[in-house]
Order: structure tokens, then C-alpha cells, then sequence
């Protein structure tokens, strides 16, 4: 096909290369449910609450595509015509027991559970519950605990959605040269459910009686959560990592031809052995009343991640401290994020800062760089750089109340992000050369509107 001057193509060499592709997909749920609460009876100076209740729900997928599309015959996307049904069948109660409350170093504690029964038409029957405590010694002081056991079922899109092709770019770890196979992409109908036991123990801190402390709430909360046959994506990059790593399971999902070199890859969900996360998350709030002035309102949130851990038959990889994005990858998160807000308000007159910090951290964990002790110029997976800068970004915002009549005012507002026209960090990557989860691609933006309230 020669793209240059005209006629230097045939009529089939045109059709070749051109045509419209579509996929047309309908979901369709039915919902039956009834649940009843209420309170039972009293061991202290607040009621034994329950709830219980029962759900039934009917769930369709029905799509079309076209003929290229339903044979993968575009070189990316492709749709697909998809037909499902699934039913679940689910009985829950939910119970809180207050055991002790208005005494001496117990102004209350209590104990809630709830137990939930779940049938699926593919999958078949799981149970879910948890357990927890909350113990408050002294009003602006609690304790909470949390033990429970939860799934989720893959839903219809996942188990009977289409499929779709594209080709991205990898390093093969077998050869140590750059590929760039075709992916299919899309559903699998061999999910399983997965299944999560989280712990999550913290405490809350508000203290009462007026003056400077009162106007301050701190929470921290500690949470621990490990999920098997985890339903994702793996990325084309990890599964031919992996199975060179020896993860055997997944090397049927990968072809390579009579030279070695990969030429498919197929990145379908997949139940994942293991999932692991742990970490740390902490708010902080404090308003600060300035009379005539006005008022100041601060908030920080925080979460600080300790682990993010996917385990197969080839061992486990952290995620922790990747804040990089490569194509065919699963994405890591930062070692920690800070998110603050300074609102000052007086009368009509609102403004706001918010400001967000992203900490360096890796480009790929698959990757090793001159800062690794592992790194050697002979290793294919080892690189010059692997590593991300961090970033601060700051946002500012106002906006002006004018009261009409009764229930009714018009809002002037305006923001500004990313005021001080931060770029991303530069990185070798397909999505935009950048993280675009973490990191803002487009630069300083503007944003001015009116809103208007009509009544009450």
C-alpha cells in the first residue's frame, strides 16, 4: 500500500486498511429486596439494634459488533457480540450490641457483627461477615477494631464482556530485545470470586469542653488486608516477566514464534494468586474561628502505604513505592501521599488552597537501576534510570454567595489548578509520558461558573 500521491493503491488495498468497527452492548438488572430493622432490647442505656433483610437479582449482557470486529480483524479494539445472564441470591443480619455505657472510663462499648449468605448462578455460594468493637473510655476518645471476610463476584462484563486487540511495547525478559506483540484484552469466563480478610483497628481523637483542643479531631487508622484470586489485569509486561521468573501458570498466555520472540499476549483477567496491602491512613482537622475576620478551616489526609504485594507461583512483588507507569504493567502506588486544604470563609466569601505531594519513587520494580546493588550492564532488565521525581502541586479556589429572595442565591466560582504550572515527571511510557494517575498531564487550567439556587 503506497500512502504517497494518488491512485497508487488498489481498491481491495484501500478496504484493506479502512472500515468502521462498533460494539453495541445492553445491560439489564432486576432487583427484589426487603430488609426490616429495628431495636430488640437494652443491656445498657442504649438498644440492642439488628437488621436483617434478603435480595434477589437478575442480570443481562446482550451486545453486537460487526464482522471484521467479531474475528479481531482490526489491529486495535475489535468488539464483540456478548450474551449472558447471571442471578444472585443473597440473606444478611446485621446486629450492634451495646454492652456498657455513662460509667467511669466506659462512656460506651459495643460489639456489631454481620453475617451475609450469597448464591451465585456461575459461581455458586459464598458467605461473607465480620466482627468489631468500639470503646469509647471518655466522650472525644474511641477505639475501633474490625474483622471481616468479604468477596466480590466477577460480574457479567468481566466473565462475558468483549475482547478487545491492541499491541503495545515490552522488554522481553527471555531475549533482552524490545517487542511489540498483539494483546488481547478483555473477559474471561473462568473467573472465580475473590476473597478478602481485612483487619482495621484505629482510634479517633475529638476532644469536648470547648477552647483550643475541641476545634481539633485527629483519626489513624491502621488497616491490613489480603485478597485471594484477586480478578485483574496483569499487563503484557508482567505476565512474560513472570513467566520467565518462573510463574509457569501464566506462560499458556503468551506466543511466541519459531524465533523465540513474543507475538501475542493475552492480558485477560485472571484470578491473580495473592494480593496484600497494608497501610496507614491519618486525617487531621482543626477550625480556627478569627470573630469579625471570619473563619479558617485546615484539613490533612494521609495515607501511608506499606505494602502493596502480588504473590504467584514465582514468589511476590512489592508495588510499594512505585510511582512510575509503563505500558502492560500493573501500576504501584507512593511510599506515602500528603493532601491538605487551608479554607478561609467570611460572610459570602469563600477561598481555598489545596495542595498535594507525591514523593519520588520507582519507575518499574521489573527494572534495575545503577542505585540497585543488583544492577549489571549484562542484565536485560537493568536500566540507566529507574527512577520518578515527586511533585507538589497546589490548587486555588473561591467563590462568592449573592442572596436573592428567600431559598434563593446565585455562586460565582473559580479555580485554579496546578497554579504554579507544574509538569509531570518526564518518563518512558505510552500513557502520555507520565503517570496520569498521580501525576496532573495537562498543566495550569482555569475554571469559572455560576450556580443558582431556586428554592429551598
Amino acid at each position: 500500500l503506497n500512502l504517497f500521491g494518488q491512485n497508487q493503491f488498489s481498491t481491495a488495498a484501500r478496504n484493506y486498511v479502512t472500515g468502521s468497527g462498533f460494539q453495541r452492548t445492553v445491560n439489564t438488572q432486576h432487583v427484589v429486596a426487603a430488609n426490616i430493622s429495628g431495636d430488640l432490647f437494652s443491656i445498657s442505656s442504649r438498644p440492642v439494634s439488628i437488621s436483617v433483610g434478603g435480595e434477589y437479582r437478575h442480570n443481562e449482557i446482550a451486545g453486537q459488533t460487526d464482522p471484521i470486529s467479531a474475528n479481531l480483524g482490526f489491529w486495535v479494539l475489535n468488539g464483540q457480540a456478548v450474551s449472558g445472564k447471571q442471578s444472585v441470591k443473597e440473606g444478611y443480619g446485621e446486629i450492634v450490641v451495646p454492652l456498657l455505657a455513662d460509667m467511669t472510663l466506659v462512656n460506651n462499648l459495643e460489639l456489631n457483627g454481620a453475617f451475609r449468605v450469597t448464591d451465585y448462578s456461575d459461581s455458586g455460594g459464598v458467605q461473607t461477615w465480620k466482627v468489631g468493637a468500639t470503646y469509647e473510655p471518655i466522650r472525644g476518645l474511641r477505639f475501633r477494631v474490625t474483622q471481616s471476610r468479604d468477596i466480590r463476584a466477577p460480574n457479567l462484563t468481566e466473565l462475558r464482556g468483549p475482547q478487545q486487540k491492541t499491541t503495545i511495547g515490552l522488554t522481553d525478559p527471555v531475549t533482552g530485545l524490545q517487542a511489540n506483540p498483539v494483546v488481547i484484552r478483555g473477559s474471561n469466563a473462568n473467573l472465580k470470586p475473590e476473597k478478602a480478610d481485612s483487619f482495621t483497628a484505629g482510634i479517633i481523637i475529638a476532644p469536648q469542653g470547648g477552647g483550643f483542643l475541641s476545634r481539633t479531631r485527629l483519626s489513624v487508622d491502621y488497616y491490613d488486608i489480603r485478597v485471594k484470586e484477586a480478578i485483574g489485569q496483569l499487563g503484557a509486561q508482567t505476565l512474560v516477566q513472570r513467566c520467565k521468573d518462573g510463574a509457569t501458570e501464566l506462560c499458556p498466555l503468551i506466543t511466541r514464534d519459531a524465533n523465540n520472540n513474543v507475538i501475542q499476549v493475552n492480558d485477560v483477567l485472571v484470578n491473580a494468586n495473592q494480593l496484600k496491602t497494608r497501610g496507614i491512613d491519618i486525617e487531621f482537622d482543626y477550625r480556627q474561628p478569627l470573630g469579625n475576620l471570619g473563619d479558617l478551616n485546615l484539613r490533612l489526609l494521609s495515607t501511608i502505604y506499606m505494602d502493596l504485594i502480588t504473590i504467584d507461583s514465582a514468589g511476590a512483588t512489592e508495588r510499594a513505592g512505585q510511582t512510575g507507569s509503563r505500558a502492560g504493567t500493573l501500576l504501584g502506588v507512593p511510599d506515602y501521599t500528603i493532601d491538605g486544604t487551608a479554607s478561609y470563609t467570611n460572610g459570602p466569601a469563600t477561598v481555598t488552597l489545596h495542595g498535594r505531594y507525591i514523593p519520588s519513587g520507582s519507575f518499574n520494580v521489573a527494572f534495575i537501576g545503577p542505585d540497585d546493588p543488583r544492577y549489571a550492564i549484562t542484565l536485560p532488565t537493568s536500566v540507566n534510570n529507574n527512577r520518578v521525581a515527586g511533585r507538589f502541586y497546589m490548587d486555588l479556589a473561591g467563590s462568592f454567595k449573592i442572596p436573592l429572595r428567600s431559598g434563593q442565591e446565585i455562586e460565582l466560582f473559580g479555580a485554579i489548578n496546578n497554579l504554579f504550572d507544574r509538569d509531570p515527571p518526564a518518563i518512558p511510557s505510552g500513557n502520555l509520558g507520565t503517570n496520569q494517575v498521580l501525576f496532573d498531564p495537562i498543566g495550569r487550567a482555569f475554571k469559572i461558573g455560576v450556580r443558582v439556587k431556586l428554592g429551598r
